[in-house]
Formats: C-alpha cells, structure tokens, sequence
C-alpha cells in the first residue's frame, strides 16, 4: 500500500518550523538575560524532543540527529540548574538554522542532505564540557516521561496503570508504532513513562529490544478501562498486550535506576491546550481557492445587479432581497479576508536574531523593540515582507548605529535602539522602522546622487525625501568598501522592489546625528484592492486608490510644453510630467483631448510624482483582482504597468493599473 506523503510534509515543515521559531525566541530572550528559566529549558527540550521523533518519522536522518544532540544537551541542562548555559547559545542558533535549511529543503521536494556531523560534534563537545564542570556524569534515565500533547488534570479519581505490548513478528519499525501508541495514549493521560525510552530513534536497538521483551507503558489517567483498552485494540499489527491496575508504578520506574521526574500539569497549560484544540489548519491553497470563489460571487451579484433586464423591474420585494444578498455577500466576502489575516508578529520576531547576529560581528551592543506585533494583514504579504525588513534592519545596524565609543562621544547610550511599529491606518498598514544611530548625511548623498545623475537640481532645490530616496536606487552606496553587510547598493534597492510589488510605498526621513526612519505603507491585501475607475476613450482602468494624491483639472496657465513636446503641469510650485493614458495605450484617436477637457490624477511613487491624463472619474469600488491571462504575457503587458485586471459590475473587464511601474518609467 502506497503513502501519500505530501500532506505529511506539510504538517512536519509547519509544526518543525513553528517549534524551531519558539525554540530561537528563548534562545534570544534567554541570552540577553544570561539566564534560562527551568520552564524555557523543558520548552526546548519538549521542542527538540518533538522535531527528532517528526524527523525520524519522516526518514530525514540529519534533522533528527541534530535535534537528538540537542535534546541529550538539554536534558543534562534541566537536571543540573546550576549550569552555566552561555556556551550553548552560538551552537544551538547553528542547529536551529540547520534545521531550518533542511525543512525547507524537504518542502521543494529535495531529500534533506546537509551534512550534520560537524554540528552533531560541537553539540557533544559542548555536552561534555558541562558534564566536566559538573564533576559527575549525569545521562538521562532508561525510563522516560513522554513530554507533549494534551494532559488530563489529576484528581482523586485517577488511576495509574501498566501495559506491556508486543507487535507482530516481521511487522518492522517496532520503535516507530511503540511512538505512535504512545502518541494517542498520551492524550488521556497525566502522567505516561515508558520503557525503552529511544523509540524516537531510528531502528536499531530500541526495535530489536521491542521486538524479543515488548515495550512497557507506565500511565496515570481518569479515562474508563473499556476506553483505554480500544486505544491498544485499534492499534495496528499489535499482537497482544496486557494491562495491570497498580497502586504504585514507582517500583518499575527504580529498576531501571533513576526516577523519571513526574510532568507538572497545571491551569495554564490546561488553558492553553484547550485554547489550542479551538483551532484547525487549513491549506492556504484551500483559502486561496476560497477567496477566489467568493469574489467570483462578488462579480456575480454586481453583474446580476446592473443587468439591463433586471433594472427595468419595479418591485419593492425583489429590491429587498437583491439588497439582503448584497449584504451577506458582503458578510461572506469580509469573513474569509479575515481568515487570511494573520499577525505580523513572527515576522517582526525573526529580525531580533538579525540583530543579534550583526551585534555579535560588528561589535554594537543594540536593543530592538517590537510595538504593534498584533497587527494582522494578507498571509500573502507577510510571507514577502521578512526580506525588505531584513536588509532595513541591516542598514541601520551598518550604516545607523555607531559603535560603542562613537555613541559615548556624542552623549548617548553606550546601547544603540532600533524601534519596529506597526499598525492599521484605513486600508492600509504602517510600519516604521527607526534608529537612533549617526543619520542620514544629506550632503553626502546628494553629491553621490549627483555624481551618478540620479539627482540633476541644485542640492538647494530639493526636499530631504527626494535627497534620502536615491539610497534606495540600484548600485546607489555612499561606502567606499563593501563589506560582507552593505556597500555594494542592493540591499535596500531590493526593499523598493518587493514594497513595489505589493503596492505599497517606502518614505525617509532623518535628523542627522539623531537618527533615520523608514515607513512602509502597505495594503492590507492584494486580493482585494480599493480602486479609482477612470474612463480612456473607451476603455475603463482602476488605478489603486493608495497611490492617488489628488485630481484636479489644470487651467491653461498651469500647462508646460517643452520643445520636444513633453508635457508637464505646475502643481504648487512643482513641474510634474504628465502622461496621457490615450496615449501610452495606444488609443491615438483620443490622443489630442486637450488637458483641460479631461482630468488629470496626480499619482505618487517613493517620492516620485507623474500626472495621468484620462477622460473621466467613474468612481470608487472595492474591485477583486484577477491576474492576466499566461498568453498575454509575450506582450510584455506587465513592464507597460499593467497589474492584473478585474471584472466590474456590468460584465466589462478593467486593467488595473502598477502605478508604482508607470512613474518608474517616466521619472528618473
């Protein structure tokens, strides 16, 4: 019998990556405290625990050995308290970034090969090392607790038993489905211990152990007997089994010569587990198949709504069930988008371990602080924003923050700060990121924009955000030697790109000698875009409402035509470029509409303006965003900034807009 094995990769690499994120957190909080609560110690040890016997399952031999030497590591560390945990810190964030390169591996259906041995080793050496210091050997117990899962709360009416089972001969893998019963029975239980305790491992002696003495179970729980016994009958290719009433299963945790220390349940946990059975995971194929079918039903009931058919009908009743409808789509449409919406907080989270790491080469001692971790936005968006985050938190720890004596010298914390907020503001989120480093040098960088072309005006004739935006520019760096973090101009010219493609924008302000800051203005999601319906000739364009300024209709005195016939049009003392949409689409024969006769939209790019020329404003709707057909894409309709497209209410399609392209192309 075959295995889809598909579905149970995607449940290793979720629950692997989530417990490798909770496993780097304490790394981070416990370093900067140098100290490791006993609490965050079995949290690592349970995490580690967890991913080796997942790894195991799935044959992903490297993985499991890495988090095996780190669970042996972790277990000597929660029976000795007293020992001195700062050597495991550099080790143990090198075996989580292992894992998380293998696990990422295994999800592009590549086989994790990464060779583990080196980092298997230095986990050991460190283990003796503690060991050492100790003056006494301290391994872990035969008998283990089974640490994970749901806990039942002890009580009066609990009852402790024994069990010993023994598979089918030749059923192979006797470890692997000792692990399983395991698994479900730890769900009724308190307390569970078992004998041999390396079933995690793979093959070897604790299967052929299992196979000529069985395996014994030692489990406290208030569950029925009859109940109990269906979790041993519906267990596959088990032979026979035995279970035993006791008193006490002391007498069999001593024979094998250490006490198996007893789990701590309490209300807390009991809370948590329960909060945690609350909720299901689900494909985000499936919720991304979801959403395209409720906007399907969006355009539907627009189309049915505005049918000529339809409109010529007078009836109060019918008026008032198209209405009902409209408002349980609506219901329907705002309940799956926040399905989608997720916290920013992980994200946020993974930049304390950039911190820390660039800390650590460029000697900077440098605290982060995280505000509005809560704040939800577009799964789609927040799996694309670690990357811009990264190389901004790179650039103030780099360029921003000044060493030690530097900092000292100017009158300020030995300590540098780098703030993240993020929040809601209407459609859209706000994230900032702000340093309170060395600046921006605005003489500095308008001479290298100068140099280089980017910049053409006198430095006196510019804003600080048109000066500060050219470090976003490709290959643009005021570095005279790169080094292995900046110097080379790509870091934050990969931030415009990826703010970009989302729709959004990036602005930068800073006092020099104070410190800079960086803001993001992103949309909630990309799905599902608030647009401006415009009229060009014939055709109709959206154009996403975050990048308008302004409309206006410009009188004759305002228009600036150069030589070469470009057009551009004085709004408040600045000449912006105009281009008409007739135009740029080739709908020539609208092409010489006077700029009076129509309506320009004043659009906004990273601190770069252009005017659009159209005939008309239709108006304001929230439009489903589709992408362009695969055919269309030998055209090159996407680099003529053209988005995507969306269906309107009266069946004809419109082009969404990339204003962030078209102000791109036009203006340097």
């Amino acid at each position: 019998m075959s295995v889809d094995r598909e579905p149970l990769l995607e449940l290793f690499a979720y629950e692997t990556n989530q417990l490798l994120e909770l496993i780097e957190g304490i790394l981070l909080k416990s370093e900067q405290n140098k100290t490791m609560s006993g609490d965050e110690i079995n949290e690592v040890f349970r995490a580690m625990h967890s991913i080796k016997g997942s790894a195991t399952m799935m044959e992903f031999k490297n993985i499991a050995a890495c988090a095996h030497a780190a669970e042996d590591l972790f277990d000597f560390i929660r029976n000795k308290p007293d020992t001195d945990i700062s050597l495991v810190f550099d080790c143990l964030f090198a075996a989580v970034d292992f894992m998380k390169s293998e696990t990422e591996k295994a999800m592009k259906n590549m086989m994790p090969d990464g060779d583990e041995i080196g980092l298997v080793n230095a986990i050991r050496e460190i283990h003796s090392e503690l060991k050492s210091k100790t003056g006494k050997d301290t391994d872990a117990p035969v008998v283990r607790s089974y640490l994970g899962g749901k806990k039942a709360e002890a009580g009066r009416d609990e009852k402790k038993y024994v069990a010993k089972v023994f598979f089918e001969e030749d059923c192979q893998m006797e470890n692997v489905r000792a692990f399983s019963l395991v698994y479900t029975l730890n769900n009724k239980c308190s307390e569970l211990y078992y004998y041999p305790h390396d079933i995690e491992d793979d093959g070897g002696a604790s299967a052929e152990y299992i196979r000529k003495n069985g395996f014994d179970i030692y489990f406290a729980s208030h569950a029925e007997s009859g109940e109990l016994e269906l979790i041993f009958k519906q267990t596959m290719l088990l032979k026979s089994y035995e279970i035993d009433r006791v008193d006490s299963f002391d007498k069999y945790l001593n024979r094998a010569g250490d006490k198996t220390r007893k789990q701590d349940t309490n209300a807390s946990d009991m809370n948590r587990n329960a909060d945690l059975n609350s909720f299901i995971s689900v494909s985000s194929k499936k919720l991304d198949k979801l959403l395209d079918l409720v906007g399907e039903i969006v355009i539907a009931e627009s189309m049915i709504a505005k049918h000529p058919d339809i409109r010529g009908i007078v009836s109060e009743s019918f008026d008032k069930r198209m209405s009902h409808l409209g408002k349980l789509i609506e219901e329907l449409q705002d309940n799956v988008m926040s399905i989608r919406m997720i916290p920013i907080a992980e994200t946020l989270h993974k930049m304390n371990r950039i911190v820390r790491d660039m800390g650590k080469k460029l000697n900077k001692q440098v605290e982060l602080i995280i505000r509005g971790a809560e704040t939800e936005i577009d799964k789609n968006i927040v799996s694309t924003l670690s990357d811009p985050l990264m190389h901004i938190i790179r650039n103030c720890m780099d360029h921003g923050i000044e060493n030690a004596a530097e900092r000292a010298a100017a009158g300020k914390d030995r300590k540098g700060r780098i703030e993240i907020s993020a929040g809601n503001t209407g459609g859209e989120v706000e994230i900032s990121i702000s340093d309170d480093g060395r600046g921006l040098d605005r003489s500095v960088i308008y001479k290298k924009a100068f140099d280089t072309g980017l910049i053409q005006k006198l430095e006196s004739e510019c804003t600080d955000r048109e000066i500060f935006s050219c470090i976003l520019k490709p290959g643009f760096s005021t570095k005279e030697k790169a080094n292995e973090f900046s110097g080379r101009g790509v870091g934050l010219d990969v931030v415009t790109d990826c703010i970009s493609r989302l729709g959004g924008v990036i602005t930068i302000d800073s006092e020099q000698g104070k410190g800079a800051t960086f803001t993001l203005h992103i949309p909630l999601t990309v799905a599902i875009v608030d647009g401006i319906t415009v009229s060009v000739g014939e055709s109709i364009y959206t154009i996403p409402a975050m990048s308008i300024r302004e409309f206006f209709r410009p009188d004759k005195k305002s228009i600036v035509v150069d030589t070469n016939g470009n057009e551009s049009v004085l709004v408040r003392d600045s000449c912006i470029p105009v281009v008409r949409l007739h135009n740029y689409f080739n709908t020539a024969r609208h092409g010489d509409k006077k700029l009076t006769e129509g309506v320009l939209i004043l659009a906004e790019s990273n601190n770069k303006y252009l005017c659009l020329f159209a005939d008309g404003l239709i108006g304001e709707q929230y439009v489903v965003t589709k992408p362009l057909p695969v055919f269309l894409n030998r055209y090159e309709v996407a680099e003529k900034g053209i988005s995507g497209c969306t269906i309107l209410g009266d069946g004809s399609i419109s082009l969404i807009l990339d204003v962030n392209s078209i102000v791109n192309r036009f203006v340097n």
